[in-house]
């Protein structure tokens, strides 16, 4: 761990990671290079850290002006003293990579709320080449660390399924703009067994098992629309034969949804939202009473 002081230029692009699966393929593919536990608070418009690492525990404090960051070494009895007048905390892990010139942080927070952010920085961000399941909100002023600190982050813990082309995506970012943080599927069990060649039986059982342990609860999106989401498919740059199929998959989400909520088998953790003939907002809006209600 090597922590650097004195007037330091940090221009970066900020991320939220929708899909943990997309962010683990990423990583797996670049160098991983330190990974540290940060504690961290504000006073007088200062950032104070607490780094810990196998080699030890560092202290800092922060003045950032515009793009400088003014980082100064401090003992850590003038940490645990701006600590002790805090009643809040964030609390992260900090994962440090390389992908070519860029550096990539991933922040898996802890505290005040958990939820994944990752930043860029070093190199052109603007030929970064953004990752699948990466959301950008560099330019939400809410998604700096002092937001967050103050509570910005409201929800998490909320996964949104769907056929492709059923508007999961501008859901989540729509979502994203008042602090609700959703996971774009859940593709170890939903997304897996969301599949033709799983009998019906054998994918409810597999839900409910996992239903019955997650802390999450889970949203089906639908539209019945077979000519709207085809009209989608089409629109984009690259249609797969599975991209072809959205309205057959579609029914299968409405019909699993359908035969568990008979059965008894949602936890109330499972929901569904018909998006037949809504435009995003009024979609958005639908989804929001279900978290506000049950997240």
């Amino acid at each position: 761990m090597v922590i650097k002081s004195g007037k330091i230029v940090n221009i970066e692009k900020k991320f939220v990671s929708s899909n943990i699966t997309y962010l683990n393929k990423y990583l797996e593919s670049i160098h991983k290079i330190d990974d540290v536990t940060i504690i961290q608070v504000f006073h007088d418009n200062y950032k104070y850290r607490k780094y810990i690492s196998g080699c030890g525990c560092e202290y800092t404090k922060k003045f950032k002006n515009n793009d400088i960051n003014i980082v100064k070494k401090i003992s850590e009895k003038q940490f645990n003293r701006v600590l002790g007048l805090s009643t809040t905390i964030i609390r992260k892990r900090r994962r440090t990579y390389l992908d070519g010139v860029y550096q990539i942080d991933v922040d898996d927070f802890e505290e005040p709320n958990i939820f994944t952010m990752v930043e860029v920085s070093n190199g052109n961000l603007n030929k970064y080449k953004i990752p699948q399941g990466f959301i950008e909100v560099t330019n939400f002023d809410e998604y700096q660390n002092k937001e967050i600190f103050k509570g910005f982050i409201k929800k998490t813990g909320i996964i949104i399924e769907g056929t492709d082309a059923v508007g999961k995506t501008e859901t989540i970012k729509k979502l994203l703009l008042d602090g609700i943080i959703c996971k774009d599927r859940e593709s170890s069990v939903i997304s897996a067994n969301m599949v033709f060649d799983i009998p019906m039986e054998m994918r409810v059982q597999k839900y409910n098992d996992y239903l019955k342990q997650t802390p999450d609860i889970i949203i089906f999106l639908i539209n019945n629309d077979k000519k709207e989401l085809l009209r989608r498919v089409h629109s984009r740059k690259k249609v797969t034969t599975f991209d072809l199929k959205t309205y057959e998959y579609n029914q299968l989400y409405k019909e699993t949804y359908e035969y568990m909520k008979e059965h008894h088998m949602l936890q109330n953790k499972l929901f569904l939202i018909d998006c037949t003939g809504l435009d995003i907002e009024k979609q958005v809006e639908k989804v929001k009473e279900v978290i506000n209600k049950y997240a």
